[in-house]
């Protein structure tokens, strides 16, 4: 089975049978250099074009054409972790660095990051458009803490529609809640160290299901009490840290977000 896209293919090391010498004009004799001659054609196709070149199109020619009419299936956002056109990051307690940017929790122990674009009105997520999220973030003290990063609109213990995860009593959950905030499907997801960065994924598929990936590794599936209709920025994190005394920080890179247009 290939590995390419997902994975860049790496030829093994071969040699010619010893006393074997590698001669061009020999058009009868296969010499493991020709072998090799097509090995680096591939590495180097796979170079040029990067892991899954297709993006979310079926293959790399659908794509090409979706550019080269003006538009795409699929609006596709890079948000960057500064307050930049044509994004703005609605938030107060924040320190932006070259990596990524830093969510402190201020002095009322809270703190609400919220990213929009600056057209009017403000994109907003869309859970009838197929959503997706990618972030990747961790978090440089767990005590006391209570954290939900996702899509949509969630304060808490007050629900909206909301696709996103929640960490909270020490366990790190996956959570969906459905247009009215009445309803809500929520699962723990195990194994996952947040003091180190982790790849976070949210895969959305409208009146289906919500995929919840960490690290490239789906860890649940929601399928119920599903959100629709638009909600709130593509990416929202609300922090509160319950310690008078522990400086809780969310450190997270740039993320993508993507939908149906």
């Amino acid at each position: 089975m290939a590995n390419y896209p997902d994975n860049y293919f790496v030829p093994r090391t071969r040699n010619n049978k010893e006393g074997i010498v590698y001669e061009p004009s020999d058009k009868e004799t296969f010499f493991v250099e020709d072998i090799n001659k097509g090995d680096d054609e591939i590495v180097a196709i796979q170079n040029e074009l990067g892991k899954n070149p297709s993006g979310d199109f079926d293959n790399v020619k659908k794509r090409i054409e979706a550019i080269e009419r003006g538009g795409i299936d699929r609006v596709n956002i890079k948000i960057p972790t500064v307050s930049s056109d044509p994004f703005y990051l609605d938030a107060y307690s924040t320190e932006f660095l070259a990596t990524g940017a830093i969510i402190k929790t201020s002095d009322t122990r809270f703190e609400i990051a919220k990213f929009y674009t600056k057209q009017t009105p403000p994109f907003c997520a869309d859970f009838g458009k197929n959503p997706k999220l990618s972030v990747v973030l961790k978090i440089n003290s767990m005590t006391d803490t209570d954290i939900n990063f996702g899509m949509g609109d969630r304060y808490f213990f007050d629900y909206g529609p909301y696709a996103g995860f929640n960490f909270y009593g020490g366990n790190l959950h996956c959570k969906v809640a459905d247009h009215e905030g009445y309803n809500v499907s929520d699962e723990i997801i195990t194994g996952v160290d947040l003091s180190v960065f982790n790849h976070f994924r949210i895969e959305y598929e409208t009146g289906v299901g919500a995929k919840f990936y960490v690290n490239n590794v789906l860890k649940s599936t929601l399928n119920n009490s599903l959100p629709d209709g638009y909600t709130g920025s593509p990416f929202r994190v609300d922090f509160r840290n319950f310690s008078d005394t522990t400086d809780a920080q969310l450190h997270f890179r740039p993320f993508t977000y993507s939908q149906d247009i």
